[in-house]
């Protein structure tokens, strides 16, 4: 195919291998494009309309007020791209930002009644980030060849309804009638509050618009949008919290990365390794899951150690090895736990509570224990207790299987032992404020 001209075309602007197109002069110019070894390639200038790039005939990328965005027309639906800040720091986590539901027709600024002549210019700051689809205008008259350019921090980044609309007055813009009218802006656009948005309006004839006196009306559709970090299973997924599965991650990296009123999740599984320790943690909580009822999570052909520790909590734990706790302020608890292995009780100066636990092991408390050690609703299992403090630093309540050896404790409520008797360590009962030893005495 060959172009044929009736006078000489002027190729002064236009570069080897270029494409060509005319403009409105019927000049002839470059497009910035050009065909290269049977490839079409560009200039690192070439701009695109925000939302003209087709990928086939379902795939369609375009901007959305700082963010990539594609549409699949099969579905119907928009998906942003991930966002990663890049600096000399270093690439940050990825980021998405999440949107709420539309709201429609929300005032950003208020109209009082007075009418605002020749208006061109629109100031905005947002108060927070939002995705708007729409906005609305409240016109004294109509308008004609209405157009609108977005300005963000003095840069111009969006038009509507195309930047050629607004660059060449012949292209066709928006008629509209008098009173709220409504624009979409496709593509969407973000508010965001670190934008300072200028909207530039013209038309055909000047602009009349209601509002306050100072800035004109403006309504838009909106969806407000939050700012979170994609994680993978082994970092937090919530703030001071941490997760551990099986064959991902073991307790010991959750304890160790682990801080002040940090929570650890364990999923169910048997998670083998070196002892576990738990060093130097205030107020560190592990909570397991329970299966039918009972703990389904092991630590596996391993110890537990809790050394130096305040508050430290756990439930639905099955410790396969000896647990030994010492050397802290106390004041831990824990429930529903497994103590395969026994457990020996060192020089802790405040309260430990043990409820509705299962022994398999040796209970030991040691002489330097300083503090009182609650047994509630547990299930010792015959397992041997020995108690090395005083009898008063040994609390036991409601508590099944006792060994029948069992001395130098102080039991109270209603216990019993693995031949089905009970006991109750008390000096007198009183009913009623009578002392019942005054009603049955022995003769």
């Amino acid at each position: 195919m060959a172009l044929y001209f009736s006078n000489t075309p002027n190729l002064t602007n236009v570069k080897e291998n270029e494409l060509m197109y005319k403009d409105t002069n019927g000049d002839l110019k470059g497009t910035g494009v050009f065909v290269q070894d049977n490839m079409i390639v560009s200039t690192k200038d070439l701009e695109i309309p925000p939302n003209t790039l087709h990928l086939g005939d379902n795939i369609e990328l375009h901007e959305n007020g700082g963010f990539i965005e594609n549409t699949t027309n099969t579905l119907n639906k928009r998906y942003l791209l991930l966002d990663y800040e890049n600096s000399n720091a270093g690439t940050s986590k990825p980021i998405y930002y999440p949107r709420e539901e539309l709201e429609t027709n929300v005032v950003i600024q208020s109209d009082n009644g007075t009418i605002m002549n020749n208006v061109s210019e629109i100031d905005i700051t947002p108060t927070q980030d939002e995705e708007i689809s729409r906005v609305y205008f409240d016109l004294v008259g109509p308008v004609t060849n209405f157009k609108i350019k977005l300005e963000v921090n003095g840069k111009d980044v969006a038009y509507y309804p195309s930047k050629n609309a607004w660059n060449d007055n012949t292209v066709a813009g928006y008629n509209r009638n008098n009173g709220v009218a409504s624009i979409d802006l496709d593509p969407h656009f973000s508010f965001l509050t670190a934008y300072n948005i200028k909207i530039h309006i013209k038309a055909d004839n000047d602009i009349t618009l209601n509002g306050n006196g100072t800035i004109p009306y403006l309504a838009v559709d909106r969806q407000k949008i939050s700012k979170l970090e994609v994680v993978t299973e082994e970092q937090q997924l919530l703030s001071n919290t941490h997760y551990v599965n099986q064959g991902k991650n073991d307790i010991q990296d959750a304890i160790n990365s682990s801080s002040y009123r940090d929570i650890i999740y364990v999923a169910q599984g048997l998670y083998d390794g070196l002892d576990v320790n738990i060093n130097n943690k205030n107020e560190l909580a592990i909570v397991c899951p329970l299966v039918a009822g009972a703990p389904s999570t092991q630590i596996n052909n391993r110890a537990l150690n809790i050394t130096n520790s305040l508050r430290i909590k756990m439930g639905n734990l099955r410790v396969e090895k000896l647990t030994t706790i010492s050397g802290g302020t106390g004041r831990h608890y824990f429930n529903n736990m497994n103590f395969l292995g026994g457990l020996t009780i060192g020089n802790e100066s405040n309260f430990i509570i043990l409820q509705e636990c299962e022994f398999a092991g040796t209970v030991t408390i040691n002489a330097d224990f300083a503090g009182i050690l609650y047994c509630i609703n547990c299930n010792f299992a015959g397992t041997n207790i020995i108690n090395n403090s005083t009898p008063q630093q040994v609390i036991i309540t409601q508590c099944t299987n006792l060994p029948l050896t069992l001395s130098n404790v102080y039991l109270g409520g209603l216990n019993s032992f693995t031949n089905m008797a009970s006991r109750l360590d008390v000096s007198s009962i009183y009913i009623n404020g009578v002392n019942i030893n005054d009603i049955f005495q022995v003769k």
